[in-house]
C-alpha cells in the first residue's frame, strides 16, 4: 500500500507543522468505487460527509442515493440541474418550502450562478472519502482533492506553501456553496481555493466559528508539505507566529523588527 503510507506520512507532517486540530480529508471523484472501500450506510450532505471521515475516521464511498443535498450532488457532477436552480427561483424563493431566501430576486441569483464551480453533470458516479492519514485511493481511478478546516493564519501558511515553488496566488471565493469551491474547484481547476464557507456548510458541518475551508488537488500535497517545512525551518519567527493560539495577537520582538530593515544580500 505505497499510496497509503505516502499519504499517511504527508498528512502527519501537515497536521504537525500547521498545528491542525483535525486530519485533512481526501475526497475522490470517480466513475467506479475504489476496491475494498465500503459504501456509506447513511444518507447525508456532501459537506457533512467530511465530518464522517475526519471526526469518525471512516473510509467510504458514496453514490448519488447517499446525497441528500440536491445542490451539492449537482455541483459535484453526480446529478443534473434541478428546476429553479439555473433560473434563480430556488435561491430567491421563500425559505423553507419555496427556496433558500438567499437573494431578493431570481435575477440576482442568476448573476451569482456563474461564479459557482461545477463538475460536468453526470460525469461522477462515485465520491469517496477518507482521512488523509488513512487514504487508500489511487489517482488512476479518479481525481483526489484534499479538504481541511483551519483558522485564517493556518490558511495563510497553506496559501504561501502552495505558491512557494512556482509563484502565483491562491484565490478565495465566498458566495457559492462550500462544496463548489473547495471540492469541485480544485478538482476542475487544479489549484488551491479557500472559502469562508456557505450557510449550509456552517449549519451542517462541525466547523468552528473562527475556521475557514481550504481545498487543493492532491498533486500539490508533496510540494505544500515541503514548502511548509522549509518556511518554518528557515524562518524561526514564522514558526513562533504559527504556534500562537486563536484569540491572541503577536507582539513583534526587536529581532523581528531589525530583520525587516536588514540590508540584504546585495548590501555593500
Amino acid at each position: 500500500m505505497k499510496n497509503l503510507e505516502h499519504y499517511k506520512n504527508l498528512s502527519e507532517k501537515l497536521v504537525s507543522i500547521l498545528n491542525l486540530e483535525t486530519v485533512p480529508v481526501a475526497v475522490q471523484f470517480s466513475t467506479e468505487a475504489p476496491e475494498g472501500v465500503p459504501q456509506l450506510e447513511e444518507n447525508t450532505k456532501a459537506c457533512s460527509m467530511l465530518d464522517v471521515a475526519r471526526l469518525e475516521g471512516k473510509v467510504f464511498h458514496t453514490k448519488s442515493s447517499n446525497h441528500t443535498c440536491k445542490n451539492g450532488s449537482h455541483y459535484l457532477g453526480m446529478t443534473k440541474s434541478f428546476k429553479g436552480l439555473e433560473t434563480g427561483d430556488w435561491y430567491a424563493g421563500q425559505y423553507p418550502d419555496k427556496g433558500r431566501s438567499m437573494y431578493p430576486s431570481p435575477v440576482v441569483a442568476r448573476r451569482n450562478n456563474e461564479f459557482y464551480i461545477k463538475i460536468d453533470e453526470e460525469t461522477v458516479n462515485v465520491i469517496s472519502y477518507a482521512p488523509l492519514d488513512n487514504c487508500p485511493f489511487d489517482s488512476q481511478l479518479g481525481g483526489i482533492v484534499v479538504v481541511l478546516m483551519c483558522n485564517p493564519k493556518q490558511a495563510l501558511y497553506l496559501a504561501r506553501a502552495a505558491t512557494y515553488h512556482m509563484g502565483g496566488v491562491v484565490k478565495g471565493i465566498t458566495g457559492p456553496s462550500t462544496c463548489s469551491i473547495v471540492m469541485a474547484g480544485p478538482f476542475k481547476q487544479g489549484e488551491m481555493l479557500t472559502t469562508l464557507g456557505c450557510y449550509g456548510g456552517r449549519l451542517f458541518v462541525k466547523v468552528k466559528t473562527e475556521d475557514e475551508f481550504v481545498g487543493f488537488p492532491v498533486e500539490q500535497l508533496d510540494n505544500i508539505v515541503d514548502a511548509l517545512h522549509r518556511l518554518v525551518s528557515d524562518r524561526p519567527d514564522l514558526k513562533v507566529l504559527l504556534a500562537e493560539k486563536v484569540g491572541t495577537h503577536h507582539e513583534a520582538t526587536q529581532e523581528e523588527i531589525d530583520a525587516q530593515v536588514a540590508s540584504g544580500i546585495h548590501a555593500k
